[in-house]
């Protein structure tokens, strides 16, 4: 018989998510030229916004941590096959900047800031996501458990897409992150329960991310390169689970 969902823990979970971060969404888009003129690095406040999930989640595995069934971990059932997961990507976009000497737009050292702030700012999202909150869903039937979770995702970004244009276009727009964000979270989400790997959704949502912040033929290459690295070690994930359960 099936646990039943501690929705307490969902609830308290999303309330300090929310809470922590909602502050600093709001600064960002409402406020954008009291945002853009702070003192305050960019990077501490872009933080601020990205580690709500993560304190929440650090916060409940305390608070819940007699109650909280852990199944997924920061590099699952494999480190090997996680690092790669997260690092091959990377060494393509590398290597396609360094053979495309003409092009200026991303200088190599970028990459020695951009990947461990960017895994540092991704890791507060997930932490909370598919860390902690995944956990906690695990019990409903999966088509409620990913729904709930994507519509929970989308709505902590509460300003997103609600700042410009007519009512018509605000609701068209927030519609098309409702249904992408879904989308993602299915496919995120599967696949973290597959490998119980936290650093495979890291991988996936910061991609996704990389494809949108620098849209430039050397991060569309690498990505397109990524899928089909990353579709020949989870089948070889699988394939290996599946013998060792023989």
């Amino acid at each position: 018989m099936k646990n039943k969902t501690n929705w307490t823990e969902v609830i308290t979970f999303y309330i300090i998510a929310c809470a922590f971060s909602w502050p600093f969404f709001a600064w960002r888009d409402l406020y954008t030229e009291s945002w853009a003129n702070s003192s305050i690095p960019s990077a501490v406040r872009n933080l601020g916004i990205m580690w709500g999930p993560g304190i929440a989640a650090i916060l409940c595995f305390i608070i819940f941590k007699k109650t909280h069934v852990r199944t997924i971990s920061l590099t699952g059932t494999s480190l090997q096959k996680s690092v790669l997961f997260f690092s091959l990507p990377y060494l393509v976009w590398i290597i396609l900047t360094l053979i495309n000497s003409d092009d200026n737009s991303v200088k190599p050292s970028f990459f020695l800031e951009m990947i461990p702030f960017g895994f540092l700012m991704i890791l507060g999202e997930e932490l909370g996501w598919r860390g902690f909150l995944q956990d906690s869903l695990r019990n409903l039937k999966e088509w409620k458990k990913w729904t709930i979770l994507g519509l929970m995702w989308e709505f902590w970004h509460f300003t997103r897409g609600l700042t410009h244009g007519e009512l018509p276009q605000i609701i068209l727009r927030k519609s098309i992150f409702i249904i992408s964000v879904l989308i993602l979270t299915f496919v995120i989400g599967r696949l973290t329960d597959k490998t119980k790997s936290l650093l495979i959704a890291i991988t996936l949502h910061t991609w996704v991310n990389i494809q949108f912040e620098f849209p430039h033929i050397n991060t569309h290459i690498a990505g397109g390169v990524s899928l089909v690295i990353w579709t020949m070690l989870i089948w070889k994930w699988n394939s290996e689970q599946k013998k060792s359960k023989i």
